[in-house]
């Protein structure tokens, strides 16, 4: 099933949480905003406790 971006245009994984796409700044290059959203996700406490349970399932 396809996601669906938030009101910001940004489409949030529902896999790995903390991998956030700013679409509209993938349409357009502006690669500053896409890697600031992205930054944006993997300091989330969504995407530290993901990576906190992956760890211990070493």
């Amino acid at each position: 099933m396809p996601l669906e971006p938030d009101i910001d245009g940004i489409i949030k994984s529902q896999v790995m949480p903390g991998l956030w796409l700013a679409v509209p700044a993938l349409l357009t290059a502006d690669m500053v905003r896409v890697l600031a959203v992205l930054q944006a996700g993997l300091n989330s406490p969504q995407h530290q406790e993901f990576v906190k349970q992956l760890l211990e399932r070493k």
